[in-house]
């Protein structure tokens, strides 16, 4: 069994040539949140109705790219994205078929389908049909970005907040030309207890993943030996909630009970079966596990104990929760609030006082307005649809979400407070 302890210290690749070894820029989850998830863990075993559930997680493809054609560089293909979440729901309900070719038998018995599917959004936040489902091009030329490749502090504070759809209802992904030899990074699912803002965790300016646009799906323009789609898989275990298998330390701890601790990350290449470190005989390392480092070819599953992991975050997260009453990936209809009902709020900004709109939303509306960090700051009921006043005067300066919902569902839109 493994000990509960801090990691120690992170091992990432020095300054590698792309095709040489993975290299990913997440930082070290705290150990608040192993002192949260373990508890919702221990919860969720100790409720015998609390059975694995089946979630479907829309995503938004945000292809930061130069004006480049379609298909072109940066400005990657409909095909190449959509080559990437056929990836993603063969790796995490275990269809993938090189499995049972590359992962050793005696790890199969422990390998897991984590029930999650991936779908792309038919609608932006407004409620209009996407032209290409999932994507959301944007040329860096005119918002006026400085030209790739892009580091994490600049993406984190320049493209991500400009660019980010509600992280209630989208899983944002990054696409771009990333610098430093990343091919990708992500957030880690937060929770309003813990430090959010402060921690290596998403806010509603910043969640989500972003990967290097050639390490994106598995056609198209990708590269070797990143040419199968498994950087996203990687770092959207990360999103929700997962280690690296090393635990980020010299035989560390990922807090898996059914991972073989090892003694640091497997780079290039399929290690020879069994690799042993760490006293982890005699099957060794599980370097065919998606949270090590090894080449796409390689990596093919997830254990039991990590579908575990990243079921809770999505049970209880901040941004993961709300996911699942998510209406994006759903064809336009009659009655989905989404596409027939809007609001109008303004002045936007606002000082401190907010007119809201409700405009055809009928019924008895809630009212919800939320922080940055996803805390519920304010809560009113409203019984028809006249416009209506939000007082916001005792508040912070900065971004807000509104959420107005009734019977037919919910709709959010973002404003700011400037005093």
């Amino acid at each position: 069994m493994k000990k509960y302890l801090l990691p120690l210290a992170l091992f990432l690749a020095a300054a590698p040539a792309f095709a040489q070894q993975r290299t990913c820029g997440t930082p070290i989850l705290p150990l608040e949140y192993e002192d949260w998830i373990q508890q919702k863990i221990a919860e969720r075993f100790a409720d015998p109705n609390s059975p694995q559930a089946t979630y479907t997680i829309p995503c938004i493809v945000h292809i930061i790219n130069n004006g480049e054609s379609v298909g072109s560089g940066s400005n990657i293909s409909q095909t190449q994205v959509n080559s990437q979440f056929d990836v993603l729901n063969e790796d995490y309900n275990k269809t993938n078929p090189d499995f049972a070719t590359v992962c050793p038998s005696v790890f199969q018995s422990v390998a897991a389908n984590c029930q999650i599917t991936w779908c792309k959004a038919l609608r932006d936040p407004n409620g209009n049909t996407l032209s290409e489902p999932g994507i959301d091009r944007i040329n860096r030329n005119t918002m006026g970005w400085s030209a790739p490749p892009y580091s994490q502090s600049y993406i984190d504070a320049t493209i991500k907040p400009a660019s980010i759809w509600d992280p209630t209802r989208y899983c944002n992904i990054w696409v771009c030309n990333l610098g430093n030899q990343l091919l990708g990074y992500a957030t880690f699912p937060s929770n309003s207890t813990l430090a959010g803002l402060f921690g290596p965790y998403g806010t509603a300016t910043t969640d989500g993943v972003v990967i290097l646009y050639n390490a994106f799906g598995r056609v198209g323009n990708v590269a070797s030996p990143y040419n199968k789609g498994r950087s996203a898989t990687h770092e959207l275990g990360h999103w929700l909630g997962l280690r690296h298998i090393w635990g980020d330390a010299t035989c560390g701890n990922d807090y898996c009970a059914d991972t073989p601790t090892q003694n640091g990350p497997n780079y290039a290449g399929c290690p020879s079966f069994p690799s042993v470190t760490c006293t982890n005989g005699p099957n060794g390392d599980m370097w065919v596990n998606y949270m090590d480092y090894v080449t796409d070819a390689c990596m093919v599953m997830f254990t039991n104990n990590q579908k575990t992991r990243m079921q809770t975050a999505m049970q209880h997260g901040t941004y993961r929760l709300p996911l699942q009453s998510s209406f994006v990936c759903s064809p336009l209809s009659t009655g989905d609030i989404d596409a027939h009902h809007k609001f109008d709020l303004y002045p936007n900004p606002t000082a401190g006082r907010i007119t809201i709109d409700p405009l055809d939303m009928g019924g008895e509306l809630t009212v919800k307005v939320y922080d940055i960090v996803g805390n519920l700051v304010k809560e009113m009921k409203m019984e028809n649809n006249a416009k209506f006043e939000v007082d916001l005067t005792d508040k912070q300066n900065g971004a807000y979400f509104i959420e107005l919902s009734n019977s037919a569902g919910r709709v959010t839109q973002k404003f700011n407070l400037v005093k």
